[in-house]
């Protein structure tokens, strides 16, 4: 009963427990960055019109590569028949040839990839604007990009990553017009296992 009385005297005074305001929980986020960026419908066309450009070039170094091991096949066909001289032509003939294939191929794939490189960072700034849209507008505190290098993201939840969110606003907001059917091109789904297109090589097509 004193107890009781203790309390309702405190009570009484205004004598209230108090508890310590609750600190907000930050709101933690991971993207595939660079998956994004190849995977935008604006991305896919501009990377396929890239590789389109360089299909002639692509073209030429194949037939210079045909012409030499044709030339190759002949020599190893015909050297025991083929005169001393002959024989000395066509090998003078390849290594010629060779040296112009590879110092072509050298120029081609660092203009290529130049192209690439700087495509994938104009894209890449737009998907950055758009994330940042985002995250302001949702709330998060911090993203962390999953597809990083280095990155330090071992595992994630998937509720918690915003990569695909973050691709629809994108194609939402920069859509590509599809100019077979007059209207805009179908959205699908990032598959974050195909590697990123801004990296693949001039000599893909070439050496198949």
């Amino acid at each position: 009963m004193r107890i009781i009385g203790v309390m309702l005297l405190l009570s009484s005074l205004g004598v209230a427990q108090t508890t310590a305001p609750a600190v907000p929980v930050a709101k933690v986020a991971v993207i595939q960055f660079q998956q994004i960026v190849s995977s935008t419908e604006e991305g896919k066309a501009a990377f396929a019109d890239l590789r389109k450009q360089y299909e002639p070039k692509q073209k030429e170094l194949k037939d210079q590569s045909d012409d030499i091991e044709s030339l190759r096949k002949k020599l190893q066909a015909q050297s025991v028949t083929m005169s001393e001289s002959a024989r000395a032509d066509i090998t003078k003939s390849i290594d010629d040839k060779t040296k112009v294939l590879q110092s072509s191929a050298g120029d081609a794939q660092k203009l290529f990839q130049q192209a690439m490189k700087d495509t994938y960072q104009k894209l890449a700034e737009h998907v950055y604007k758009v994330m940042q849209e985002y995250v302001d507008k949702s709330g998060y505190l911090l993203v962390l990009d999953a597809s990083a290098t280095q990155s330090q993201v071992l595992w994630a939840a998937q509720a918690i990553d915003i990569s695909q969110p973050v691709l629809a606003e994108y194609n939402k907001k920069y859509p590509v017009k599809d100019t077979k059917a007059g209207g805009t091109i179908k959205q699908d789904k990032m598959d974050i296992d195909k590697p990123s297109v801004a990296h693949q090589n001039l000599s893909d097509k070439s050496t198949q």
